[in-house]
């Protein structure tokens, strides 16, 4: 079985992240993000296992609302998300 080095992460309404996929390279990642972006709008990130921290994210909106920006680093924070900078 494969390594997955990569963690993708949906944030629910409900503000609770849900583990959704795996991936072995960013780029597969990226790739896996958008498609599932394109179909399902929300906010996306992808954790590195090697770093222990989410090194991509993504806001995919409906309407302006959702990009509400002050809300989405503390929901994960109060998780055990890191993000690098």
């Amino acid at each position: 079985m494969a390594l997955m080095r990569f963690g993708i992460i949906r944030m629910l309404p409900s503000g609770i992240p849900q583990c959704i996929e795996g991936a072995k390279g960013l780029a597969e990642a990226k790739a896996y993000v958008m498609r599932l972006a394109s179909r399902e709008p929300g906010e996306f990130f992808i954790y590195s296992e090697k770093n222990g921290a989410i090194v991509e994210r993504f806001v995919c909106a409906e309407n302006e609302d959702m990009l509400e920006d002050s809300k989405i680093a503390p929901r994960l924070k109060s998780h055990r998300f890191n993000f690098l900078s």
